[in-house]
């Protein structure tokens, strides 16, 4: 979602032993109110080394792979920690583009799979604070 954080490369990096690639379609947009309260809502226990992370912004495109000639629509969704310092990216194969309810509004993932937030994500940070589940 950010092209001046690290989650990009590193999502690249996961994927492409699978020689899968996200293809942007639409510039990123913040998770609204309207959107956190159709997301799919999780309750989830955190173990030791896991962080909660919330959705705060989401990117419609598609998920390539060139060398089976297959491609899917997809949401990519940036999720934040708490204190919105650091974040995670997660695809949505198959997603529909107009709804939001088979998104996770919050998720657990390990420590490890967190990156520092970029610059450019940074303004999406203070959307961790509209989510319900904060502060909980």
């Amino acid at each position: 979602m950010d092209r001046s954080n690290h989650t990009k490369s590193r999502l690249e990096q996961n994927r492409s032993d699978q020689g899968e690639r996200f293809v942007p379609l639409e510039a990123p947009a913040p998770m609204t109110h309207q959107k956190l309260a159709t997301a799919r809502d999780q309750d989830v226990d955190v173990d030791d080394g896991q962080e909660r992370v919330y959705a705060v912004a989401h990117l419609d495109g598609v998920v390539q792979r060139p060398a089976d000639e297959y491609e899917v629509e997809a949401r990519s969704v940036l999720y934040a920690t708490e204190d919105g310092e650091q974040v995670c990216e997660r695809w949505y194969l198959g997603a529909d583009a107009d709804g939001f309810d088979a998104i996770d509004r919050m998720d657990v993932v390990a420590g490890d799979d967190l990156e520092p937030i970029g610059e450019r994500a940074r303004r999406y940070s203070p959307i961790v604070q509209k989510h319900p589940e904060v502060g909980q």
